[in-house]
């Protein structure tokens, strides 16, 4: 075994022993995510502070746009462990499109009380 960690790493990735592989890559994506949710929420707190009366179609935008970018991850596989198990990722990734489209017909059937809950805030 070589004494190198990134050596020692590729060639368990090589020998098909890939556990320690992809723990060390769930920790990173994990760091990335969190300061993704922290800049997410700075930004989240601005537009509440500033733009009141839209934030909740903001919201509505927002969860649509993410919802469709989960689908298209889970559709094209990013490389990920969840790309190795079988199925999960197109099941994951129709279950993102049923999301995305319930959330449109939701915001169309009720602009409304959208439109008033907007005003209360």
């Amino acid at each position: 075994m070589p004494s190198d960690p990134a050596l020692k790493d590729q060639l368990l990735y090589n020998a098909g022993i890939k556990s320690r592989f992809d723990n060390l890559h769930a920790i990173n994506y994990l760091f990335m995510g969190l300061w993704i949710a922290f800049v997410l929420s700075l930004i989240w707190l601005a537009l509440v502070h500033f733009l009141p009366k839209y934030i909740y179609w903001i919201a509505l935008i927002i969860a649509l746009f993410m919802l469709i970018v989960a689908m298209f991850v889970f559709f094209i596989g990013s490389g990920n462990t969840l790309s190795q198990s079988t199925g999960w990722d197109i099941v994951l990734g129709i279950v993102c499109l049923a999301l995305a489209v319930i959330l449109v017909l939701y915001s169309i059937f009720h602009r409304k009380h959208i439109y008033i809950t907007g005003c209360f805030l």
